[in-house]
């Protein structure tokens, strides 16, 4: 049942109507009764009252009103029966949702406008990362020492976005591996994830340090064209392309806002790799979590290998002797 008058009457009728289900509509408004002429199966009744009283044909809930002056709303709903299935729609004006006390049916305009926003900025920055590696014959992607979980999910989901530039990168650290669960995701993902090479780093079109910075090397540090990292960002810290944000708890859950945001497919070992790294880096979620760790996470653990999860623990409790 929708009662009102406003400008989200038609919008919500419209809503109901394509998934085939009976709308009434109460109205002081005469005119919105020719606006509702096309949608079948409406049912529009006029109320002479201006809302004071109840028809006499009341259905029951949900209940939508659709008035712009929250007395009139509260007026509206101390005629109705008592149910918490009492949605407010009012215009939106400076982000407004519903009127305190009620329901709101969907997430306001201002909402969805700041979240696209958001995710254009996101694919402005995917969009800039595969132009970069557009035509380069060994793009490199690196990782500092013995690269952890978090680093080798944000390497893997970086090769996969410049794979879409037609590009064939190489990941490559530049330790030695000594961590078994390190070894262990390694074998487990089946990539050609390798120490550097003399001459790779030279040869390189392009190359991206991800989970870490340039300072990080205490001698001969790399010149990277980008870099994407979650750590205290260093004053020597320069690149044409940066995206340094220490107020996340890993440089997967960058990533993985990269992935989402242009809609690019996250395989299962990816996600694993991704879902891993984000766990080991915040502690299992205690430690220096941001928002956008949690929204990883929930896009992460549907995708991701959780045989391979808990072989994880296994060796985890068994290299602490537990």
């Amino acid at each position: 049942m929708v009662i009102g008058h406003n400008s989200q009457v038609q919008s919500t009728v419209a809503l109901f109507v394509g998934g085939n289900l009976t709308v009434r509509v109460y109205t002081a408004d005469p005119d919105i009764d020719d606006r509702l002429a096309l949608y079948p199966g409406v049912q529009v009744s006029q109320l002479q009252n201006d809302y004071a009283e109840p028809p006499a044909d009341l259905p029951d809930c949900p209940y939508f009103i659709c008035v712009d002056k929250e007395d009139l709303a509260r007026q509206i709903r101390s005629w109705l029966p008592k149910t918490l299935a009492v949605f407010h729609l009012a215009t939106e004006r400076k982000g407004r949702n519903a009127a305190a006390g009620f329901l709101a049916m969907a997430t306001s305009q201002s909402s969805t406008r700041r979240r696209l926003m958001r995710r254009l900025g996101i694919i402005s920055r995917v969009d800039r990362l595969i132009d970069m590696a557009r035509g380069a014959e060994l793009p490199l992607i690196l990782m500092y020492g013995d690269p952890d979980p978090d680093a080798i999910g944000a390497a893997l989901g970086l090769a996969a976005i410049w794979r879409l530039a037609g590009v064939s990168p190489i990941i490559r650290y530049t330790g030695e591996i000594v961590r078994y669960q390190n070894k262990l995701l390694i074998t487990y993902l089946k990539e050609p994830i390798e120490r550097l090479r003399d001459g790779e780093l030279d040869g390189a079109d392009i190359t991206a340090v991800v989970d870490a910075q340039p300072g990080f090397w205490k001698n001969d540090p790399p010149l990277p064209q980008v870099i994407i990292d979650h750590h205290p960002i260093l004053d020597t810290t320069q690149a044409p392309y940066l995206d340094l944000r220490e107020n996340y708890g890993s440089t997967a859950s960058i990533i993985t806002e990269y992935l989402q945001a242009a809609d690019i497919t996250i395989k299962k070992r990816l996600a694993t790799a991704l879902l891993y790294g984000l766990i080991t880096d915040t502690g299992d979620l205690h430690r220096n979590v941001h928002s956008a760790d949690i929204k990883a996470l929930d896009a992460l653990y549907p995708k991701a290998d959780q045989h391979y999860q808990r072989a994880q623990l296994r060796a985890q409790r068994i290299t602490r002797g537990l």
